[in-house]
């Protein structure tokens, strides 16, 4: 089996800016990132307490749809274990941080789960990359120390942690680390859901746990997104299905072609487009659905990219682009 990186940040801030709705969600996750490092370099521990509490409670999403509190925590295990590789040991500076982190705010959710996620990559460090059996022997008993140090710290903290669904991420990542005990996933899974049923990384992490390579299967995967509709749609439709699959793929996972159906898929495209109708979305639906070989889904998103167009015939080139990838992709499937 593979190592387990954290996942980046479904939109890289990095991204050359090319439209007003792109600088909108690099604003807005700017933001979020400039208020991260600047609270952890003054050691404010009561504005990043603060950032936790507004985004849980408020549920705020960017322009593209993607959650602040997701941003918030990615940002934070980045910035806390930057610099953390091999040649430092696998060690972080920012263990010091979250132990006055915690003095200065004992019942902070968002300490303990910083803590348990410096942890985890700390251990994955240690582990090293690829596959379990090319893991210098050596490496598994600091591997398996650190992962029962952060389940220690998510047991200490679980009655004021689990108040962010952040809490439940960690969990179901340590489950996978620690031999992925089936009915302990689908007892966590069962309380996330039941906590918050829309945060996203709750499904995308138990999706990773599901991947063949961690001893699950792509029609498991499916049926897990499946289950988030239903938990969420009172207040995402379908629109938590796209999203799922997009982070994974951003993540580094090529699930969508095995795992997605294409027109459930399809349907929380457009669900996920209508509450946020911002050119990234577009940009990436449109990519999506010609790689899927639906060249008329991909047109949609294509004209949506350019309202200003005066007709059809501006988007020439992009449309037979489309056509031409989603032929071939119909021909790959037929062949195989």
């Amino acid at each position: 089996m593979g190592s387990s990186p954290a996942c980046a940040d479904p939109i890289d801030s990095a991204t050359p800016i090319s439209s007003p709705d792109e600088r909108l969600e690099h604003f807005a996750r700017e933001a979020i990132i400039d208020s991260v490092n600047s609270a952890i370099g003054t050691r404010d521990f009561a504005a990043l307490d603060a950032m936790d509490e507004r985004f849980r409670t408020s549920r705020a999403r960017t322009p593209a749809g993607f959650w602040n509190l997701a941003i918030y925590h990615h940002q934070l295990r980045y910035r806390l274990s930057q610099n953390l590789n091999a040649a430092t040991g696998c060690v972080s500076g920012g263990a010091q941080f979250v132990a006055q982190w915690h003095a200065a705010s004992p019942n902070s959710p968002a300490a303990a789960i910083a803590e348990a996620a410096l942890l985890m990559t700390e251990a994955w460090c240690t582990r090293g990359g690829g596959y379990a059996s090319e893991v210098e022997e050596g490496a598994w008993p600091k591997f398996h120390a650190k992962m029962e140090a952060a389940a220690n710290v998510l047991t200490e903290h679980r009655e004021q942690a689990s108040r962010d669904p952040q809490f439940y991420v960690m969990a179901l990542e340590l489950i996978r680390a620690q031999g992925m005990d089936r009915d302990e996933f689908a007892a966590v899974m069962a309380e996330a859901t039941a906590r918050e049923p829309a945060y996203v990384d709750i499904y995308t992490t138990a999706a990773t746990n599901l991947l063949p390579q961690w001893g699950g299967s792509y029609i498991e995967i499916d049926a897990l997104a499946q289950l988030a509709i239903k938990k969420s749609e009172d207040t995402e439709g379908t629109g938590i299905y796209a999203q799922i699959f997009r982070t994974l793929a951003e993540c580094g996972c090529d699930v969508i072609a095995y795992a997605a159906r294409w027109a459930t898929l399809k349907q929380s495209m457009r669900e996920v487009y209508e509450r946020y109708p911002v050119r990234n979305n577009a940009e990436y639906f449109a990519d999506l659905s010609c790689k899927m070989g639906d060249a008329q889904e991909g047109r949609r998103y294509i004209r949506a990219q350019h309202p200003e167009a005066s007709g059809d015939g501006d988007f020439a080139a992009l449309f037979d682009a489309c056509d031409k990838q989603a032929r071939e992709e119909q021909s790959l499937r037929v062949t195989n």
